[in-house]
């Protein structure tokens, strides 16, 4: 919906589209149309938080500031060097040890191999 509007697709749709994001992703095209000829003046659904609308998204898109030139165009502050990055030195984990397990016998080889 256009701007901060929501609605309840499933009590909108009299059922046609059910609530369950996946099922309704299986239904886009159709969504679509119906959506484009909605009047969903009566059908607004209370605003709730932001977040995934779907609890198994097939996509995710994210902004990374990568590199200085992207934090510049963003109009952003350039982030700290973070710890991880190749770039900054990082910690190194303290040496482990592996102790017997029972992978030696689907593996034929002690767990010391690994």
């Amino acid at each position: 919906m256009p701007g901060d509007r929501r609605i309840d697709v499933e009590q909108a749709s009299a059922g046609r589209f059910p609530a369950d994001p996946l099922t309704v992703f299986e239904e886009w095209d159709a969504l679509r149309s119906w959506a484009a000829e909605l009047d969903a003046a009566g059908a607004q659904a209370p605003a709730g938080p932001d977040g995934s609308v779907s609890p198994t998204p097939r996509q995710v898109f994210a902004i990374g500031l990568n590199y200085l030139d992207h934090a510049e165009e963003a109009g952003l502050a350039v982030p700290e060097p973070h710890r991880s990055s190749p770039s900054s030195p990082r910690p190194s984990p303290a040496p482990t040890r592996s102790c017997g397990c029972p992978a030696a016998a689907l593996t034929g080889r002690p767990s010391w191999w690994w």
